[in-house]
């Protein structure tokens, strides 16, 4: 038998700002209005990490990785930066490159999919300790990868011993050692979107929060694989001088399945008043609904198999802990 469980998420609700539209001032001006209705297919690319670092050291430098996207459509870019900081508590010289990375994508079998491979030029380089900070972000297209397929995403600082050998052969042994892989997926998943477009220009609105969604197994605290999760927004309305409320944003659902290394799936919330979202998993059905605000990160964590639920707003944050 189908089970549906239905819970309801904490609403935030903060200053003169309603649930479900923003207040705002200026002329309202109706242009035109037209309503198209779509379904199209579409790749959802998904990556293992988010805003927070992924590092690794070995007592001389520590060198780290952070990408601005865990969940986008295909053909957008994932953006990354990097960090190369010398913790040896003295200035270190090295062989290095600039740029310092040349971030690569790999397929299951080791094929080269992408790589930057950008104008380089090396040289002799003295890191003082503690010396450190976060260029970029370098922009990795996605249009390559094909939909059922994982990707390796690898990178690592381009320094090398100062021996005249080690300069000629472009040895790299130091940074390789530092090396950061993380995992890529590419699903097949459907997107239907109704727009309304009614005003031009637009009236000044605040920019929700961003909304974070994950689902772990009440047992061990592990993420879920294989959850089904179709993901409806809630537009936010808007007001000027006291004209009738109309939309900022269009609806649309997006469906994703959810897998083993992505921790928190961000959805896109600006301008949004909140979400529905729907998972199913092993024959059960959830149901939740989050109210979103300005400025306020809302992160909602579902439990399988209870449907109990943690939530949480915190304000000027842009990712989940």
């Amino acid at each position: 038998m189908r089970r549906v469980v239905a819970v309801a998420l904490a609403i935030l609700v903060v200053g003169s700002l309603g649930v479900g539209y923003f207040v705002g001032n200026g002329n309202r001006q109706i242009i035109t209005t037209t309503t198209t209705t779509m379904t199209f297919a579409t790749t959802i690319i998904t990556t293992s990490l988010h805003m927070t670092p992924l590092s690794r050291n070995d007592g001389d430098w520590a060198f780290s990785i952070r990408l601005q996207n865990s969940l986008l459509a295909m053909g957008q870019e994932i953006a990354l930066s990097y960090n190369l900081t010398n913790i040896s508590g003295q200035p270190q010289t090295v062989h290095s490159v600039n740029p310092l990375v040349n971030p690569t994508i790999y397929s299951a079998n080791g094929a080269v999919v992408w790589a930057w491979n950008p104008p380089q030029s090396n040289g002799i380089t003295t890191i003082p300790s503690k010396a450190g900070n976060w260029p970029g972000p370098i922009d990795i297209p996605t249009s390559s990868l094909s939909a059922g397929q994982e990707y390796v995403l690898s990178v690592y600082p381009l320094i090398g011993a100062t021996t005249t050998s080690a300069m000629v052969v472009g040895d790299y042994s130091i940074g390789e050692s530092l090396m950061i892989n993380t995992t890529i997926g590419a699903t097949d998943e459907s997107t239907t979107t109704i727009s309304t477009l009614a005003t031009e220009p637009p009236c000044p609105a605040g920019q929700s929060g961003p909304f974070g969604l994950r689902i772990l197994f009440d047992s061990n605290q592990s993420q879920v694989t294989g959850a089904k999760v179709e993901a409806t927004n809630q537009p936010a309305f808007v007001s000027c001088n006291g004209s009738p409320p109309y939309p900022l944003t269009s609806t649309t659902a997006v469906s994703f399945t959810t897998n083993s290394y992505t921790g928190w799936y961000y959805l896109d919330s600006a301008p949004d008043a909140g979400y529905s979202v729907e998972v199913t998993y092993q024959g059960q059905q959830y149901n939740l609904t989050a109210s979103l605000h300005p400025e306020y990160a809302f992160c909602a964590t579902l439990f399988v198999p209870s449907g109990r639920t943690n939530s949480t707003g915190t304000e000027f944050q842009t990712s989940c802990p």
